[in-house]
């Protein structure tokens, strides 16, 4: 059986910042902090010792002050009547929290293992959330030493007015307060109900967030444990780390909860074995096989509730997976490729393969987000496009090792004409900076299937047919789309529309460009097919085709200045322009069939 700490390590590196962590009292107990309630009794016997009862103090000073005082003990009552400032209060706490030189040289007092391991996934942004029972200010100690300034929320109005979860890189809930503010929860009574704005902050996190629990028994924190049980849905599973048996209180929350028990020996060697399991995970691109189905669950949530943050998050962590893979790229492997048919074959698979999460990411989000969202598929696909440095003075050669961010732009494009959000369309084709070439251009020159594999490596496969990588890039996307576009007909007839778009931009960047020796051929694609066979060649299939050339000639002159690419800032929102560039790409396509002329020779 899979050790369940094994299973954890996947599950919060699969699902990036999805995990928020509950923390009690016994992962600070290597630092040898006291609890609240050990405060409070150690407070006692120090007023028993003024008052020369000591003895009688022993063995349950609880007891001792409520006969000597007739009331229970109570934090801050002991701390009002022992302290007149905040100031004096301050001093009494600082010798069980803060650590003094002969704690330093012990290693009291001070961040433990647990708190610096805690500390490493939230930097890497495995963790965002951290809910804590605790009094002590190591975990903000040891955040702040891996340069995390969190957002510490102590009070109900802290509460009330924190930034959104998800806005922020951190965000630390210490439900029972801070030392230094006397109002924390410590006694029975004060531990059995929550302000409303401080419940209201608990029933978000134990509802959008996956739970890791340690150190906490459950036995004190009635309130606490009321905002686990009143949570129904478990969107993440929730684990929980516990020494021996856990205590009937804990019993019941983790059957709530479903939790997945796992037994540790103690708090700091848990977390530091489950965080060198995270981090040995991401070296190795290690993946989850629920990794996909999970990231668009979380994109499209994140689009849903206008999770920004989280969303861009989301994305650029898939991102520099594609990107440290194509980094990785060694330029004598790809020119290797473009010399064996197997070895191409690989090469392509490979980049495929290694894309497959970032092509439903990015199609999934050209197809829901909105004009807010755009920045965050300009910037995928331009830190993809840039990353390569041997690739500032690009050649026939390595110009293969474009294939992932034209993976990219496919499926962004394609789903983006699906749903008509030409402007996400507009955006990748022309917003990303390509600053590794000595020229300015746009994706829309560079990531195309002409310039990206020219007619040498349709030799390399034994296929002459200049097509052959259009329909390569329809078959993988049909594939990594099809739940996004489960209807084939309408993801083919997609996949043509964006290709002849893609084709009409090239021709207008071209014209309107002042060194049109910077362009190549103009890339056609799988929408010359359709309109060839729809023609008089083929009358006994014409029912069954469409003609995409016609469709969207006929639609752009119907509607004109109304024409939604037009609107989202194709062809300068010029109609005259659109028609020059369709004119000069009909004629293209009317002398690649004449005379049974053919485009073997193109795109050399």
């Amino acid at each position: 059986m899979i050790d369940p700490t094994v299973s954890l390590a996947f599950s919060i590196y699969s699902n990036k910042g999805a995990y928020a962590l509950l923390l009690g009292s016994g992962t600070s107990r290597s630092a040898e902090i006291m609890t609240g309630w050990e405060i409070t009794l150690d407070l006692i016997r120090r007023i028993a010792v003024l008052e020369k009862a000591s003895n009688e103090c022993e063995p349950d000073p609880e007891e001792w002050y409520a006969k000597r005082f007739g009331t229970p003990p109570d934090y801050s009552d002991l701390l009002d009547q022992l302290s007149t400032t905040p100031a004096d209060r301050r001093q009494i706490l600082r010798g069980y929290f803060e650590p003094s030189d002969e704690d330093r040289e012990q290693g009291r007092k001070q961040p433990s293992a647990t708190h610096t391991a805690i500390a490493r996934l939230v930097k890497a942004g495995y963790i965002r959330v951290l809910v804590t029972t605790n009094f002590d200010r190591l975990i903000e100690e040891a955040l702040r030493s891996e340069g995390i300034e969190p957002q510490i929320v102590t009070t109900p109005d802290g509460a009330e007015g924190a930034v959104p979860l998800a806005h922020e890189r951190c965000t630390l809930l210490k439900v029972n307060g801070d030392y230094l503010d006397t109002r924390i929860k410590n006694t029975v009574k004060e531990l059995e109900s929550y302000d409303l704005r401080t419940d209201a902050l608990l029933d978000k996190i134990f509802d959008e967030y996956g739970l890791i629990v340690c150190g906490w028994s459950a036995i004190w924190d009635t309130a606490l444990r009321s905002a686990l049980e009143r949570c129904k849905s478990h969107r993440f599973s929730s684990y929980w780390a516990i020494r021996g048996e856990p205590a009937e209180e804990a019993s019941k929350l983790i059957a709530t909860r479903r939790a997945v028990k796992i037994k540790i020996s103690d708090a700091d060697s848990f977390f530091t074995d489950l965080t060198e399991k995270v981090f040995a995970l991401e070296s190795v691109g290690a993946r989850h096989p629920l990794t996909s189905r999970i990231a668009v669950s979380r994109l499209k949530s994140y689009i849903e509730n206008n999770k920004l943050v989280s969303l861009s998050d989301l994305v650029e962590d898939e991102t520099e997976q594609v990107a440290t893979y194509m980094n990785n790229m060694d330029e004598s492997a790809i020119q290797a490729a473009a010399k064996s048919s197997d070895a191409f074959q690989e090469f392509l698979t490979s980049c495929e393969s290694k894309t497959e999460v970032l092509q439903i990411l990015m199609g999934t989000g050209c197809y829901w987000g909105e004009e807010r969202h755009e920045k965050i598929w300009v910037n995928c696909l331009q830190r993809v496009i840039n990353v390569v440095e041997h690739l500032r003075e690009i050649n026939e050669e390595d110009a293969p090792a474009l294939y992932p961010p034209l993976l990219l732009l496919y499926s962004g494009g394609i789903a983006a004409v699906a749903a008509e959000r030409y402007r996400n369309l507009e955006a990748l084709l022309h917003r990303p900076q390509l600053y590794r070439w000595e020229y300015s251009t746009r994706a829309t020159v560079l990531l195309n299937t002409c310039f990206v594999f020219g007619l040498r490596f349709r030799k390399i496969l034994n296929d002459h047919r200049w097509f052959i990588f259009s329909d390569r890039l329809r078959n993988n996307l049909r594939t990594s789309l099809r739940e996004l576009l489960p209807d084939e007909r309408r993801f083919d007839k997609s996949f043509e529309r964006f290709e002849y778009l893609q084709s009409l931009d090239f021709i207008d960047l071209k014209e309107n460009s002042k060194d049109k020796d910077l362009f190549g051929e103009e890339p056609l694609g799988q929408f010359v097919i359709n309109y060839h066979k729809s023609k008089d060649q083929y009358p006994e299939r014409a029912v069954d085709l469409w003609n995409v050339v016609e469709e969207v000639g006929t639609e752009a002159s119907r509607t004109r200045q109304n024409w939604l690419p037009l609107k989202a800032g194709f062809f300068g929102g010029s109609f005259e322009r659109f028609e020059k560039s369709r004119q000069i790409l009909d004629g293209i396509i009317a002398n690649f069939f004449h005379s049974g002329t053919r485009m073997d020779r193109r795109c050399k």
